[in-house]
């Protein structure tokens, strides 16, 4: 098992929601080195709205930091 999430806010909740003791985490899926990550059957992502929100900058494809993992 294990989860990512850049946000610490987040990543605080999904602690407190979850027993996530002995998880792998890394913060930033983008820094993460799959030598490092445990085995694994099923890897679930999202896609990140956050650019395509009213609750975010809207900028769409146009804001590649945050639209996409390349």
């Amino acid at each position: 098992m294990g989860h990512c999430e850049i946000d610490k806010y987040a990543n605080r909740s999904y602690n407190a929601l979850f027993d996530t003791k002995g998880e792998w985490f890394i913060e930033d899926a983008r820094k993460a080195d799959p030598g490092t990550m445990p085995d694994f059957q099923l890897l679930c992502g999202g896609f990140p709205c956050q650019t395509f929100s009213i609750a975010g900058s809207r900028k769409g494809f146009g804001d590649p930091t945050r639209n996409s993992l390349l």
